[in-house]
């Protein structure tokens, strides 16, 4: 198969990471693919270190016309068995500029679904996106159950607790991330006199926010803000436990990255984690935005190395068994496979 990957976002973020994956996993699978994206953006920065498959597509939002026109020139020229499309911005492009040569897979990646019922297919990152495509009264021939994916790492050698212990979480500034709650977390321990040091990796519009409340939670030399994270391998090396705090997660690829490594996780029972993690087996989950249950989370870990040996190892197993790229690339490869003589024979 020749896939056609439309992904149109600017940013460093789940959507650019999954986009990336596919590229890699279809690729693994023996396929051609070209992945279409911004110039100067960070997604073909990574792409191009591993492939010269890509196609820059300047565009002016998803209602610019002349990009839809662009974007028909690309498909009549490559000629793609399937095109995937990341991102409300590229599904709304491509369904102007495709004039049904090939299927339309849209990628569920959150809850923001708009013009998915005029895709040919979508692949969704999470059951209840199933469901809530279902809910649209999309046929259910036309959703496939496809999760996020990782690498998976050689065996970690993980350290032993280190004194005191490092506490880590990042992602993107902004509300429902829930940094707030991991700051008062670690503002409840430190007043309860349990000593850990804490890493705040990443960037955003609510960072000068996050610095007050660290200031004012006298945590200022306990938690260290580091910026954005590009190592992502060090960071994780780096610390003891992970905590994922959101108040709204809908998937988490942080979390099964973090997992990958043996890295003992704590999150938040938000949308993505619930069908990740499994309570006290290979993590632990705390209710949404609840510092008082988190703090506790993170205190029992704190507490018991042999916790955390047992979670980081189940964790590797859960992501070895799941979401590594080996198992997630068949499941893109089956769904497309199976989607293609439905949309050919219909056209």
């Amino acid at each position: 198969m020749h896939i056609l990957n439309i992904m149109l976002g600017k940013g460093h973020g789940g959507l650019e990471q999954v986009a990336i994956d596919y590229h890699l996993a279809f690729e693994s699978r023996g396929h051609k693919v070209t992945t279409v994206v911004p110039p100067n953006s960070w997604a073909k920065t990574i792409l191009l270190s591993f492939t010269s498959n890509i196609i820059d597509f300047k565009n002016a939002g998803e209602w610019d016309p002349i990009a839809a026109y662009k974007l028909s020139k690309i498909i009549k020229r490559e000629k793609p068995d399937a095109i995937i499309c990341h991102g409300n911005r590229a599904i709304r492009i491509c369904l102007k500029g495709s004039n049904g040569s090939a299927p339309i897979i849209a990628v569920a990646h959150n809850y923001k679904n708009k013009k998915f019922d005029k895709c040919d297919a979508i692949f969704c990152i999470t059951k209840q996106l199933v469901e809530r495509m279902h809910s649209f009264g999309i046929p259910e021939e036309k959703i496939f159950h496809i999760p996020n994916m990782v690498a998976f790492a050689e065996a970690p050698n993980r350290p032993t607790l280190r004194t005191p212990p490092v506490i880590g979480a990042f992602g993107r500034f902004v509300d429902k991330k829930g940094f707030g709650v991991y700051i008062r977390a670690l503002a409840i321990l430190k007043n309860e006199g349990i000593k850990c040091n804490a890493i705040l990796g990443g960037d955003g519009p609510n960072k000068e926010k996050l610095r007050s409340e660290i200031k004012q939670a006298n945590l200022t030399n306990d938690i260290t803000m580091i910026g954005w994270i590009t190592d992502k391998d060090a960071f994780f090396k780096s610390i003891d436990v992970f905590v994922l705090p959101s108040k709204h997660e809908a998937f988490g690829i942080v979390l099964i990255e973090a997992m990958n490594e043996e890295v003992p996780c704590i999150s938040t029972r938000s949308e993505g984690p619930i069908e990740i993690l499994t309570d006290k087996m290979d993590g632990l989950l705390t209710p949404i935005d609840d510092a008082e249950a988190l703090a506790n989370a993170i205190k029992l870990l704190l507490s018991d190395y042999s916790l955390c040996t047992q979670f980081g190892e189940a964790g590797r197993e859960t992501v070895r068994t799941k979401f590594t790229m080996s198992v997630v690339s068949k499941l893109l490869e089956s769904s497309t496979t199976k989607l293609l003589p439905q949309f050919y024979n219909a056209n």
